[in-house]
């Protein structure tokens, strides 16, 4: 990819990006910005300032638009009434509309999927409008172009007629620059805004091996703060709220199929919408980026990170963590990244994955080059459907050409997946964002997330033995110097309802050491379990006491007497075990001996 020229602009503090010198009179054309700060007024410019050109604005995620919708000023009146939102509620027919109003200049802020299915076939279609002469096309947010295009296809759909248009431009305040040539074929610079000011917020980076925990330290540590807690997973947000017993003071804030899940699972305050906020605000990423959030106070923002529970909650410090960071419009209290880490996550390398996707690319070809040649219709068939089932064919389009986008995407992946591996790789990939400063702590308790996760993917009962009896001895034993010993949530009671005979097991055969011992082999340690049993039999209080009372010092008791006394004693009493004379000395210090009718008796000395 050929490197493309950098150019620079400086902001002050309390400029809106349309008064710096290279915005004054529009949005930079050709260029890819990378903005670095947040709320500095890149698409308010574009829809309100530039008020003698149509704009076009591709925002990522409808949130974003709706929030540009409903913005109120002090005086209560619509920030932007002029504009047109359009996403998947909104028409083509609203679009034409719209078109053949007074309105002017025309302001379409919309989602990449509404871009390509209304508003472009709409301009098409209305008279008097040039799509790629008359609009400025400005996509925001453009780092999503990389970092959603694997779970998100049509993200990228504008690109086909990015290039198209006379006036363009991408942007964002965590911008990556595409490996797409066409920008160096077009003449794209990237433009960075340097900030002329301390602008850097800090982060607490808190690695931990247990993240619920780890949460609620966080959490007590302001008692009397609001909270919005960054997740991007429904079934973690269920657990935080669950475990912590918080869910009648928290709100989801999720799209519509996290919203019906979560309503499911028992959680009732769940919106698609931000707004009535509560004490603690679970946001998923769906707002992670763009959208402003309103408050009077200036709450707690947490981030949350589970790679065994939820790995789509895993966050790229660079493009995700300074958005989120700059979604409170006034301001934070603090600001706090809590995670685990998991030294076997897989990855690949930079090199390592580019080539298994361009080995994988010319083996494709040359499948899709036989095609041309084979003669028969199952064979056609059958070459068809192999290129559409190879692992290679997600990085290619219709037309058998490489899609860069996706390509990026799956680089970039992969990177962001090597920061899990332990705190140090983290703290690396923090330590080189610009626009954070960092503290870190570790905090480790008895308990951990890891092996919550190793149980749920145990296979072999000797396994799952193994993992129960993890979970169960880390509540036992005494914690080393700074491990915290770990009491909080339901694993130790989800742990016994799941696996009861295990716990069972593991209660009777007298815990861990035993278990490891035994190899965690279910035959053996049923077999030592009877073996207890039928020792503890003999230890039963009632029982023992009851044979204590038999006899006093000096009496002299026969053995048979004794024996028959036993058994009968051992029949109420449920033992399993054989009676035996010797049994005595369980209960008293006494010995064998003869009597003067050469009877063989105990001689009773006291009791044990």
């Amino acid at each position: 990819m050929n490197e493309l020229e950098i150019e620079y602009q400086k902001i002050n503090k309390g400029q809106w990006l349309s008064q710096t010198e290279r915005f004054l009179d529009g949005t930079p054309s050709n260029y890819i910005i990378f903005k670095t700060l947040t709320n500095i007024g890149a698409t308010h410019g574009e829809i309100k300032v530039y008020n003698w050109l149509n704009s076009i604005i591709v925002e990522p995620n409808v949130p974003v638009i709706v929030g540009k919708e409903s913005e109120l000023d002090i005086d209560g009146n619509l920030v932007y009434p002029d504009m047109l939102g359009v996403y998947n509620v909104v028409s083509k027919a609203a679009v034409i509309r719209y078109l053949k109003n007074n309105t002017t200049p025309k302001k379409i802020v919309c989602t990449p999927e509404a871009f390509e299915s209304k508003v472009k076939p709409a301009i098409l279609e209305v008279e008097g409008f040039d799509l790629y002469k008359d609009f400025f096309l400005l996509l925001d947010e453009s780092d999503k172009l990389t970092t959603e295009t694997d779970y998100r296809a049509k993200i990228i759909l504008p690109m086909e007629d990015f290039f198209k248009f006379d006036h363009k431009a991408m942007i964002s305040a965590t911008a990556l620059t595409p490996s797409d040539p066409r920008f160096a074929e077009n003449g794209f610079k990237i433009l960075k805004v340097l900030p002329q000011y301390e602008h850097k917020k800090t982060i607490n980076l808190v690695g931990t091996n247990n993240v619920i925990s780890a949460l609620n330290n966080v959490l007590e540590s302001y008692p009397s703060n609001r909270f919005f807690i960054f997740v991007n997973s429904a079934d973690l947000i269920y657990a935080i709220t669950k475990s912590l017993d918080i869910m009648d003071q928290s709100k989801a804030f999720c799209a519509d199929q996290s919203v019906r899940k979560l309503q499911k699972m028992g959680m009732n305050n769940v919106s698609n919408r931000l707004g009535d906020f509560m004490r603690f605000n679970f946001i998923t990423s769906r707002f992670f980026s763009a959208v402003d959030i309103n408050v009077t106070d200036k709450p707690v923002v947490i981030v949350v990170t589970n790679v065994y529970l939820a790995p789509h909650s895993i966050v790229d410090p660079y493009t995700d963590v300074v958005q989120i960071a700059g979604r409170l419009r006034n301001g934070i209290t603090g600001l706090v990244h809590i995670t685990n880490f998991n030294p076997n996550i897989k990855y690949e390398e930079r090199d390592v994955a580019l080539k298994d996707i361009y080995d994988g690319y010319e083996e494709y070809c040359q499948m899709v080059n036989r095609l041309g040649q084979v003669t028969t219709d199952g064979g056609k068939v059958a070459l068809i459907q192999a290129t559409q089932r190879v692992d290679v064919k997600k990085f290619v389009n219709d037309q058998h050409e490489v899609l860069p986008y996706m390509v990026d995407n799956h680089i970039y992946e992969q990177q962001v997946l090597s920061y899990y591996r332990d705190f140090a790789q983290l703290k690396a990939a923090y330590d080189a964002v610009k626009t954070l400063n960092f503290t870190f702590k570790f905090i480790q308790f008895s308990a951990s997330d890891a092996q919550l996760y190793n149980l749920s993917r145990a296979l072999g009962r000797s396994n799952v033995i193994r993992c129960v009896a993890e979970i169960l001895h880390s509540y036992d034993v005494e914690p080393e110097p700074g491990v915290i010993t770990f009491r909080w949530g339901d694993t130790k009671a989800d742990v016994e309802r799941d696996h009861p005979d295990i716990v069972k097991d593991y209660n009777a055969i007298g815990g861990y050491d035993v278990m490891l011992k035994l190899n965690f082999d279910q035959a053996k340690i049923t077999r030592e379990i009877k073996k207890i049993k039928k020792e503890r039999e003999l230890d039963n209080p009632a029982m023992v006491k009851e044979i204590k009372s038999w006899y006093k010092p000096n009496d002299e008791p026969t053995a048979t007497g004794f024996k028959a006394r036993l058994r009968t004693i051992y029949k109420e009493y449920g033992v399993t075990k054989p009676a035996s004379g010797t049994h005595i000395l369980r209960y008293y210090n006494a010995e064998i001996s003869t009597n003067s009718a050469n009877v063989k008796v105990w001689k009773i000395q006291g009791l044990k």
